[in-house]
């Protein structure tokens, strides 16, 4: 496995990094989308 994947970015490193960057960066954007909503909701539900 760690053989396919050092050939897979030695052969492909710019697509590795793209996906690797995609793979990081979703997850920090679905969990700022959550945050952003309990926010709203907060303020929304308490007041300002």
């Amino acid at each position: 496995m760690a053989y396919a994947l050092a050939l897979f970015v030695s052969r492909r490193p710019v697509h590795f990094w793209l996906g690797l960057t995609g793979l990081v960066a979703f997850p920090i954007y679905i969990l700022a989308r959550i945050v952003t909503n309990l926010m709203e909701w907060g303020v929304h539900t308490y007041g300002q």
